[in-house]
C-alpha cells in the first residue's frame, strides 16, 4: 500500500514565509509610509492626551484574625479596643461617606483649568487660587467660567467684576472664597484660565470609580490604595486626606464609647458620695448624742459575722442589679448608639464573654451603618449575630438571677439570726453597728466606682486608631497613561495590519484577473507569453533592433507561436479576447510587426466588426477591406494594402463601410479568401472581435492554424474566463494559447514584475 507523503513542518513554515514575502515585499514602501502616518497620528494623540500619574498609599489594619497581637500592657490600657476585619475595612475605605468628606475638605468640587495648546489641563498644584463655598447647599453649577488673575492687586476678575482673595464674597454661584495658593508659579507667557463648580456627588462618584483598594493576599492585613490623577499633588492630597479621615473616625468612635462610660460612672459616683456623706454624718451625730465611744468584744464578734453576711448579701444585690441592667438592655428594642452595661462582678465567664461579643457586634453594626447601606451583606450578617446573642444572654441572666435569689434567701436567714443575737447588745451599740455597716458598704462601692473611672479615663486619654499608615501617598515618577511605548508599538502594528489588509482586500477580492496563477487555476490552456504595461500612447511598440523589454516579450511570443514541434505550421494566427478593450488590436499589430521583422511576408487582417482598431492603428481607415469584399464584390488585390510600418507587412482592413451585421463565419467567400491569402503570405495575423460576444469571431477561429486568447491584467473578469472555460469555448479553439497582456508592476518597488513578487512570472531587470 502506498504511503502518504508527509510534508515536513519546517518545509511548510518555509513555504508560508515565502508566500508572505512574495505577497508583501513589493509593498515595503507602502508599509513604511502607512506606519509612518500612524506614528505621526500617535504622536499627535500623545500631545493632546492628558497625562495621568498613579498615586499609591499603604495602610496596616490590625485584624483580629491576622498579624500579631499588641503587648499585654497596651491591650490593658485600651479597654475599649475594637475587633476589625480587613475585608470590612476595605469597604469602609472605599465608602462614599469618607470620599464625600474628602471632596468637601479639599474643595474638589471646584476646578481651575488652563488652556495648553489643543487641550485643557486641570491645574491644582499650580493653580493661582483655590475656590471654597461657604454653603454647599446653595451651590450653583458653573462650567468653564473665564477669569483673569491679577497677582499684583491680589484680585480675581470675573465677567469684568473684581473679587478680592481670601475673603468671602457674594457671586451668582454662591458665597465663595478665593484662597490664594502660596506655591503658585506664574507661567512665562499669558494663559487662559477658567474655573468650574460641579456637584459634590458628581466628583465623589468619579473618585470612587477611580479609587482602587486592594489587599496583597488573604493572609496579610496590609491594604494598598491606588488612584490615577493628572495632577500628582492632588492625587497625594486625596489619599492622605482619606487616610486621615479614616484614622480620625476610628479614634472618635473609641472616644465616644469611653466618654459614655465616664459619664455613667461619674453620675453613679455623685450619688454614692451623697449616700456616704449621709452615713458618716449619721455616725458623727450618733456618737455625739449618745456618747458611744467603744464597743465590747462580743459586739465586735457579732458585728463581724453580721457584716460578713451583709457583705455577701450586698454582693448578691449588686450582682442582681447588674443583671437587671443587662436584662433591661437586652429587652430594649432600640439600642443603637448606646453602650451596653458592664457585667463586672458577675462570676460567670461565659456570660461576660457573651456580653463582650454582643457589645463588639453592636459597635461594629453602629459603625457600618454610617458608611454602608442597610441591606448590605455585612450589616445583615452582624444584625443576625446580634439577634442570636440576645436570647442566649437572656437565658443566662435568668439562670443567674434564680441562683442569686436562692443565695440571697440563705444569707438573709443567717443574717437575721445574727441580728437577733445582737438584741442582747445595748440598743445604742446596735444602732451604731447598723450605721457603721452601711458606711462600710458605701465605702466599698465608692472604691469600685473610682477604679472604673480611672480605667475609662486612662483609655480615653490613650485612645489610638487600630490602623497604621505604612506608606503615605506618593505618585509615580513617570506618567502611567498614555504609555507612549505601547501606543507607538500599537500604531506600528495597526499600520502594518492596515497596509496588509488593504493589499489582501485589493488583490484577493478583486473580480478581475490580476495574477497569472489565477489564469492557470481556471484554465488548462497554456499561457505562452506575458506583455508588460506600456505607458506610451502609440500602440506600435515593436521596432527592429530595439532592446526594449516590451519588444523582447513580443519576440518571445512570436517564437513561442512559430518555433517548436508542429508550430511551424502556425501560418494563420487568430487573436481574440473575452471582452472588448483587452488589447487584441495591440497584440495583433505588434505580433505582425515581429513576424515581418523576420523578412516574412506578413498580413494583418482586421475582423473586429464592431471597433476596427487595427485599421485605425495601421493607418487604413477609409480604405477598402473585407467588408467591401463581401458586400461589393471587390477582389483581393483591391483590399490588401501595403503598410508603411514595415516593408514586409500588409494590412487587410475591415472596409470603408459599416458592416457590423455582415456574416463572416461560414461564408464560402471568406474561406476562399483565406485559401488565396495563404498562398501569398508566409504569416497571417487575424484580429477578431470579443470571443464571448461575437459569433463571427467564433466562426473565423476555425479557419486559423492557432488561436491566441488575450487576457488583460486588471480588466478581464474572472467570471468571464471561468464561463468560457466551463463552456469549453477556450478548449474549442484551434490550438489555443493564452497571452497575459498589460501586466503592471506590482507594489511600489522598482522591478516588481516577476520572480514571485509580481503578477506574472517573467522578469524585468531592475536596472
Amino acid at each position: 500500500m502506498a504511503e502518504t507523503t508527509k510534508v515536513p513542518t519546517a518545509k511548510k513554515e518555509q513555504d508560508i514565509f515565502k508566500v508572505l514575502v512574495q505577497r508583501y515585499v513589493p509593498y515595503i514602501p507602502m508599509f513604511v509610509l502607512v506606519v509612518l502616518i500612524c506614528g505621526i497620528l500617535a504622536f499627535l494623540y500623545s500631545r493632546i492626551t492628558v497625562r495621568t500619574y498613579e498615586i499609591t498609599a499603604t495602610v496596616l489594619i490590625q485584624d483580629q484574625k491576622k498579624g500579631m497581637d499588641e503587648s499585654k500592657m497596651l491591650e490593658a490600657l485600651d479597654v475599649f479596643k475594637g475587633k476589625k476585619i480587613v475585608e470590612n475595612e476595605v469597604e469602609v475605605l472605599h465608602s462614599r461617606a469618607l470620599m464625600r468628606q474628602v471632596v468637601k475638605n479639599l474643595g474638589l468640587y471646584s476646578t481651575v483649568t488652563q488652556q495648553q495648546g489643543f487641550k485643557k489641563m486641570d491645574v491644582y498644584s499650580n493653580a493661582p487660587f483655590y475656590i471654597r463655598l461657604k454653603s454647599l447647599e446653595d451651590m450653583v453649577i458653573a462650567e468653564d467660567v473665564p477669569f483673569v488673575y491679577k497677582p499684583d492687586l491680589r484680585q480675581v476678575v470675573i465677567e469684568g467684576k473684581p473679587f478680592p482673595l481670601n475673603q468671602w464674597v457674594n457671586t451668582k454661584w454662591g458665597e465663595l472664597s478665593f484662597i490664594s495658593n502660596n506655591n503658585y508659579n506664574p507661567p512665562a507667557e499669558p494663559v487662559e484660565y477658567t474655573f468650574s463648580i460641579s456637584p459634590v456627588k458628581t466628583k465623589e462618584e468619579k473618585l470612587i470609580k477611580s479609587l482602587e483598594v486592594i489587599t496583597l493576599n488573604k493572609l496579610a492585613s496590609l491594604v494598598t490604595l491606588r488612584l490615577n490623577d493628572s495632577d500628582p499633588k492632588r492625587g497625594e492630597d486625596i489619599l492622605n486626606e482619606l487616610l486621615s479621615l479614616y484614622t480620625k473616625a476610628e479614634v472618635e468612635d473609641k472616644n465616644i464609647l469611653a466618654g459614655n462610660i465616664l459619664n455613667s460612672v461619674e453620675n453613679r459616683l455623685r450619688f454614692v458620695v451623697g449616700q456616704l456623706d449621709s452615713v458618716e454624718n449619721a455616725i458623727q451625730r450618733f456618737r455625739s448624742n449618745q456618747g458611744v465611744i467603744d464597743i465590747s468584744q462580743q459586739g465586735k464578734l457579732y458585728l463581724e459575722n453580721v457584716g460578713q453576711y451583709d457583705k455577701q448579701l450586698q454582693d448578691v444585690n449588686i450582682k442582681v442589679a447588674v443583671l437587671d441592667e443587662v436584662e433591661k438592655y437586652i429587652n430594649s428594642k432600640n439600642v443603637s448608639g448606646t453602650v451596653m452595661p458592664s457585667a463586672l462582678g458577675v462570676e460567670d465567664p461565659a456570660l461576660g464573654t457573651m456580653i463582650t461579643k454582643l457589645n463588639d457586634a453592636q459597635s461594629e453594626y453602629d459603625k457600618l451603618r454610617k458608611t454602608t447601606a442597610e441591606q448590605s451583606p455585612l450589616i445583615v450578617g452582624i444584625r443576625d449575630q446580634i439577634d442570636k446573642l440576645r436570647p442566649a444572654i437572656q437565658d443566662m441572666v435568668t439562670n443567674q438571677k434564680r441562683n442569686l435569689q436562692i443565695t440571697k434567701q440563705s444569707l438573709t436567714s443567717t443574717s437575721e439570726r445574727y441580728t437577733a443575737m445582737l438584741g442582747s447588745i445595748p440598743q445604742k451599740e446596735k444602732q451604731l453597728l447598723e450605721i457603721s455597716r452601711q458606711q462600710s458598704i458605701k465605702n466599698e462601692i465608692y472604691s469600685y466606682l473610682l477604679q472604673r473611672r480611672e480605667e475609662a479615663a486612662l483609655s480615653y486619654s490613650t485612645a489610638k486608631a487600630d490602623s497604621k499608615v505604612i506608606d503615605a501617598a506618593e505618585s509615580s515618577e513617570k506618567p502611567v497613561s498614555p504609555k507612549m511605548s505601547v501606543i507607538y508599538l500599537a500604531s506600528a502594528i495597526f499600520g502594518t495590519v492596515l497596509a496588509a489588509l488593504f493589499i489582501a482586500v485589493k488583490e484577493t477580492f478583486n473580480r478581475t484577473v490580476l495574477f497569472r496563477k489565477e489564469i492557470e487555476e481556471i484554465s488548462h490552456v497554456p499561457v505562452i507569453g506575458e506583455l508588460i504595461h506600456v505607458r506610451k500612447a502609440d500602440p506600435v511598440v515593436y521596432q527592429d533592433k530595439e532592446k526594449d523589454f516590451a519588444v523582447e516579450q513580443f519576440r518571445s511570443l512570436r517564437n513561442a507561436l512559430t518555433i517548436g514541434a508542429g508550430k511551424e505550421n502556425n501560418q494563420t494566427i487568430f487573436i481574440s479576447s473575452a471582452m472588448p478593450n483587452e488589447g487584441k488590436s495591440f497584440v495583433s499589430l505588434n505580433l505582425a510587426l515581429s513576424l515581418a521583422a523576420l523578412s516574412k511576408r506578413t498580413l494583418l487582417i482586421d475582423l473586429d466588426v464592431d471597433h476596427h482598431k487595427v485599421s485605425t492603428h495601421a493607418g487604413m481607415d477609409g480604405k477598402l477591406g473585407i467588408g467591401d469584399y463581401l458586400t461589393d464584390g471587390k477582389n483581393v488585390h483591391d483590399i490588401v494594402h501595403k503598410s508603411a510600418l514595415h516593408p514586409f507587412l500588409s494590412v487587410l482592413p475591415f472596409g470603408t463601410l459599416e458592416h457590423s451585421g455582415v456574416e463572416i463565419g461560414g461564408s464560402e467567400k471568406v474561406t476562399d479568401l483565406f485559401r488565396v491569402l495563404k498562398t501569398q503570405f508566409d504569416h497571417i495575423v487575424v484580429s477578431g472581435g470579443a470571443y464571448s460576444l461575437n459569433a463571427n469571431a467564433q466562426a473565423i477561429s476555425q479557419l486559423a492554424d492557432a488561436s491566441v486568447f488575450v487576457i488583460r491584467h486588471g480588466m478581464t473578469p474572472k467570471s468571464a474566463l471561468l464561463m468560457l472555460t466551463n463552456e469549453g469555448k477556450l478548449e474549442g479553439l484551434k490550438r489555443p494559447y493564452l497571452v497575459f497582456n498589460d501586466v503592471r508592476k506590482r507594489g511600489w518597488m522598482k522591478g516588481g514584475y516577476g520572480f514571485g513578487f509580481g503578477y506574472g512570472y517573467e522578469l524585468k531587470p531592475a536596472f
